[in-house]
This record gives structure tokens, C-alpha cells and sequence, in this order.
């Protein structure tokens, strides 16, 4: 389907296996709220493995038997099932899965979804996504990309835009959430909800790469210029280096955050093989074999009238540009970056 310039419908749907918890084997744990008209998507953290996970909700614990989700994605403690998401509600199914409800700790864009959909939504509109691992287990590249995947198919099929994800167009409201917006829940927990920002952005990469340009098509903007560097000889896959990086946002001169227009939220930058500051980091990266991940990026202005751009790296890298066209400059070992 096509809504001005961008085309819907071009996301494949991500391998799944297919374990369908149905009635027969799973009398609890759902409800027939009627028709799932998906809108996005809410992530949770099992605090176990993908198996134990399907055994929980199978067994007679009286938690488990209330406990359903639409998909588990393996990680760190699953072995050969790293990566793999298992598919337990069909797509066409009618059963609400349990997993996200109830409201009952509303905060961050639960409140603005609660409001513009009602309480029912919770379980019947979203998509709920379950990531295997445990308090600091760390999210394996392999699972990160899979839930970006997933993520974005769901919202290419509920018809969100790349320039407006995470907020559905014609709500206004977010609809890609976690699980600690809805209930009283840490979930998912320090780790996942770290890396929020970057799997938001990956997400609307795959977005915008199968969605087409929009209005934005062909604008190039200072902070996504064309290196010379090559990128294309990674000993780290283009989603190791998206997770390794990060994602942050830009503060400009003014002191605003950089949006791409003004009701829309803050633009965050992950790793762009394409653009001058990640391949500066990247060589680097390489040369000094560690990968810190980027945490700020502001603009100052000059006495000039110009500005320049400050990149700070978790480890203390800096990277500086005075002026637009200027040189980047590793300003805390005072060396060319590119």
C-alpha cells in the first residue's frame, strides 16, 4: 500500500518457528477481546531461556498458566536458538495473549496509548515480544537484530511511517513500548531498556530502506556527509557495529534537540556506514580495539557567528569540527579524524 511516498508492505515477514500454543494445549493465559487490529509492538524480558519459557506457560504453575506472549526471541543462554524467534499466537488468531496487561503502573507512553486506545488495546493491539535472558544478561547481536526485524515488519504492517516511528500517524501517540510503561514491572529491565534509543533507530532504518525516501528524500544535512573511508571490508557485521555504537541525540546551538520537524521527537544518530563520525569511529575503534559507545552530541556557537560539534564517546574520546566544513578532530589526542 502506498500513503504519499512511502509503500507499505515490502518488509518480509522475519523467519519464525512456529509453535502455536492453541487452545487444546493453552486454556488460560488469553481472551477473545475481538479482532486484533495491531499498532504496534511492546517488549518484555522472560528472566529465563526461550524453552523454559514455553514450558512456564505449559505448566501448572498458577503464573505460568496466566502467562502468553505473541513471540520469544533467543539470546545469550539458548545455545544454537541465539536469534531465533518462536511464533506461539498465529497472526490471525483472535486470542489476546496476557503478556503486556494489566494498567496497572501506567508511566512513560503508557498513558498517551491507554488514552487514545483504551485498556483492552494492551493485549489485543500490540504485539507482545519476549527476549530471553536474565538480570545483566547481555542481548546478543543476533537477538538484537532479530527483534529489530520483528519490530519493524509489525509496524510496516500497522502502517507507521519511518519518519514517524515509534508514534502510529494517526494516533499521534507511541505504540512501540516496553513492558514497565503498562505494569507495575521492571520489564525488560536495565539492559534492554539501555538499549532502547539503538534499537529504535535500527528499526527505523529498515523502515525507511524498504518504505522508500520521503520529504526528506536526498537532503543531506552536516552531520551525515560522505567519507572516503571504506566501510565495506567490516570484520563486524553492519548490526554488531549498530549495537556496539549506540544511538544519541543532537543538541543544537540553541540548546533544542534536533527533531526532523517540530512535533516529531528527537532525532537520534546510530551508525551510518556512510557518514564521517562513524567511520572515525570505526577506524579508531579498530586501531585501539575498543569500541565505545556514543553518548552526546552538541552543537556551540562561535563568536562568528558559526558553530562547531562536540562528540562525546563513553570512554572519553572527543570529537570535535569548529566550523561546518571544517575537519573532524580527535581533540583529546589532537589528531585528524577524517
Amino acid at each position: 500500500m502506498v500513503s504519499g511516498d512511502v509503500v507499505f508492505g515490502r518488509i518480509a515477514k522475519p523467519p519464525v518457528v512456529v509453535r502455536h500454543l492453541t487452545p487444546d494445549r493453552k486454556p488460560r493465559g488469553w481472551s477473545r477481546l475481538g479482532p486484533r487490529r495491531i499498532v504496534g509492538t511492546v517488549v518484555h524480558r522472560m528472566e529465563g531461556t526461550l524453552r523454559g519459557s514455553e514450558q512456564h506457560f505449559l505448566s501448572d504453575d498458577p503464573h505460568g498458566r496466566d502467562a502468553l506472549a505473541d513471540y520469544g526471541i533467543g539470546g545469550a543462554l539458548d545455545g544454537d536458538l541465539d536469534g531465533v524467534t518462536w511464533e506461539w499466537i498465529a497472526e490471525d488468531d483472535d486470542r489476546s495473549p496476557w503478556a503486556s496487561g494489566p494498567s496497572d503502573g501506567l508511566e512513560g507512553d503508557g498513558p498517551g496509548f491507554v488514552q487514545a486506545y483504551g485498556v483492552a488495546a494492551i493485549n489485543r493491539d500490540l504485539r507482545s515480544i519476549e527476549l530471553s535472558g536474565k538480570g545483566e544478561t547481555p542481548v546478543t547481536p543476533k537477538q538484537f537484530e532479530a527483534l529489530c526485524q520483528l519490530i519493524a515488519y509489525v509496524h510496516d504492517r500497522s502502517e507507521i511511517p519511518w519518519d514517524s516511528f515509534p508514534r502510529h500517524p494517526v494516533s499521534g501517540v507511541v505504540t512501540q513500548l516496553q513492558h514497565w510503561e503498562i505494569a507495575r514491572k521492571e520489564c525488560p529491565g536495565r539492559v534492554v531498556r539501555e538499549l532502547t534509543d539503538t534499537y529504535q533507530e535500527r528499526v527505523r532504518g529498515i523502515l525507511r530502506a524498504a518504505q522508500g525516501e520521503s520529504e526528506d528524500e536526498g537532503r543531506k544535512t552536516q552531520e551525515e556527509p560522505t567519507s572516503d573511508s571504506s566501510s565495506s571490508d567490516f570484520r563486524l557485521s553492519p548490526t554488531e557495529l549498530t549495537w556496539l555504537f549506540g544511538a544519541t541525540t543532537r543538541t543544537l546551538a540553541d540548546g533544542s534537540l534536533e527533531r526532523w520537524r517540530p512535533a516529531d521527537p528527537p532525532r537520534r544518530f546510530a551508525f551510518d556506514p556512510r557518514g564521517v563520525i562513524s567511520n572515525a569511529w570505526l577506524q579508531r575503534a579498530r586501531r585501539d580495539g575498543v569500541y565505545p559507545r556514543i553518548i552526546d552530541w552538541r552543537q556551540f556557537p562561535t563568536e562568528t557567528g558559526e558553530t562547531r560539534d562536540v562528540v562525546l564517546f563513553a570512554n572519553g574520546w572527543t570529537l570535535r569540527r569548529c566550523s561546518a566544513g571544517g575537519p573532524w578532530v580527535w581533540s583529546d589526542e589532537g589528531r585528524l579524524a577524517a
